[in-house]
């Protein structure tokens, strides 16, 4: 008997990505040209053949690049069916990928500056679990194209129908201020400092001949001036560096939610970005404090979802919904997280159990063991170089390290607590980025009971209620006393540990 093969039904037709992908491939060139420019600039106008050569080398590099990129871009045709997303692409080695729609968990649209000046988007799909190969992007799609794609792939029933959006939150110019308040825009311009300096002799330039033109420029500062102009210079740049990363992400912010079902994001101001979550895959929500934010009274809110933690696991990229928004005033990221997730307790002020004593003990004693080793660095440096400004320092270090490591070790114990309530689980930990988290107990899959030696001699347990929305597949909280575990434990509902170490 011959069964007759049944031609699956076709929601979108083999389709290719656009030919001005070609145009935007091109781009690869200008880190060629660039170097070269550089090169003939740093050689004085003239061509010297060691910078040329490396220029021509870092050129062909890119060259290669992006003729791959054209060849893959050239091979790619995708198709959407009743039930499947499928992808061929590749010239030598060819490479065909089939995905369940029902399967797929979040499709994602980009557009950098270029991209966006062509028409086109990128996309990416999301399948499985924190796996890279269920990962799958496609580039160079035109906007319509990439419109029907991801309205097509929409997790299957989910209540996503944009026609009528419910707006919660759009982008405020309020929140600037909260732009300079992160380490990462001075450590960025450091490290970018350190690259250049270190890439110099790539163009044929040795850092003497940089110090050599910069001296007649300094004058005869006396070294204080020149540390304290640097350090005002590092810190100024590193506040505009912050701004631009900012308002280039988070500009135009605009998070709505349709139906019941699917949470959409759009943001950023050169690349537009254009996101979603199926909430049916919410588990809970995370209020995160960075330590100089919450100073200001600000934090972000980040989301507890199976989706996410899969997206987060396999790469940290801009284009993720790892936070639904930037760090902005305490009082409106906790109403963002109760709109979003409307039967979780608040994140404002919950109510928690305090941790015992010897939880704060650890971390005293933890601040002044770090504190003694700086003292006793500077005291040994004292010894040996005779220096008098080398025993003004073991001095300050002693009138403010020491007494400083107390007063971190005891906020970091404040910052500690856990209850359940409302068929949630809440923790509460960190001292440098606070995080509240509140977690479904439907949402939790075991427990993990953990004691380093330390912690079984003061009485103190690590407490995980592992679960797939957690990153690294768990939520922990540290120093409860084993009464207190096992209290959260039955009032979760959950089954005991599951694992002990």
């Amino acid at each position: 008997m011959i069964t007759a093969q049944v031609e699956p039904a076709v929601v979108i037709d083999w389709t290719r990505p656009s030919r001005r992908t070609f145009a935007a491939n091109l781009t690869w060139l200008l880190p060629a040209f660039g170097s070269a420019l550089l090169s003939w600039l740093i050689g004085g106008f003239t061509l010297q053949p060691e910078p040329l050569i490396r220029s021509a080398v870092i050129g062909g590099i890119f060259v290669l690049l992006m003729v791959a990129e054209m060849i893959t871009a050239s091979t790619t045709r995708y198709r959407v069916t009743a039930d499947r997303f499928e992808l061929t692409k590749g010239l030598l080695f060819r490479t065909r990928k089939s995905v369940a729609r029902s399967r797929i968990r979040s499709v994602q649209t980009t557009a950098g500056p270029v991209q966006r000046l062509l028409g086109l988007q990128r996309i990416k799909i999301s399948a499985g679990q924190a796996a890279q190969q269920d990962t799958i992007t496609l580039s160079g799609l035109r906007v319509a194209d990439a419109d029907r794609l991801r309205a097509a792939l929409r997790p299957t029933g989910a209540d996503a129908a944009e026609a009528d959006p419910d707006t919660l939150l759009i982008f405020s110019r309020d929140w600037l201020r909260y732009a300079p308040l992160t380490v990462w825009g001075v450590g960025g311009v450091a490290l970018l400092a350190l690259v250049g300096y270190r890439g110099l002799g790539v163009f044929g330039l040795q850092p003497e001949q940089v110090w050599a033109w910069a001296a007649p420029l300094l004058g005869s500062w006396p070294l204080w001036q020149l540390v304290l102009a640097g350090v005002v210079l590092l810190v100024g740049l590193g506040i505009a560096l912050s701004m631009i990363v900012f308002v280039e992400e988070w500009w135009r912010l605009r998070l709505s939610r349709s139906g019941r079902d699917w949470l959409s994001m759009e943001r950023g101001l050169l690349a537009h970005r254009r996101l979603g979550l199926d909430l049916r895959r919410l588990r809970g929500m995370i209020l995160s404090e960075p330590l100089l934010g919450r100073l200001a009274g600000g934090a972000r809110v980040e989301p507890l979802s199976v989706s996410a933690a899969a997206e987060e696991d396999e790469e940290n990229k801009s284009g993720s919904m790892r936070y639904l928004t930037p760090v902005i005033p305490r009082d409106e990221a906790a109403e963002l997280a109760g709109r979003v997730l409307p039967e979780a307790p608040s994140l404002a002020d919950p109510e928690l159990v305090r941790h015992p004593p010897a939880a704060r003990r650890r971390r005293v004693v933890r601040g002044l063991v770090v504190s003694m080793i700086i003292v006793a660095g500077l005291l040994i440096t004292a010894l040996v170089t005779d220096q008098p400004w080398w025993w003004l320092g073991v001095g300050l270090a002693m009138i403010i390290v020491v007494p400083l490591a107390v007063l971190l070790g005891t906020a970091e114990y404040r910052s500690l607590g856990h209850g359940s309530r409302g068929g949630h689980l809440i923790l509460r930990s960190g001292l440098l980025d606070r995080r509240t988290t509140v977690l479904a107990h439907d949402g939790i899959i075991g427990w993990r009971i953990s004691q380093s030696p330390l912690q079984r001699r003061a009485g103190l347990l690590t407490l995980t209620a592992t679960s797939a929305a957690c990153r690294r597949g768990g939520c922990t909280v540290a120093d409860l006393a084993p009464d207190q575990a096992a209290d959260l434990i039955r009032a979760t509902g959950v089954a005991g540990p599951a694992e002990r170490s």
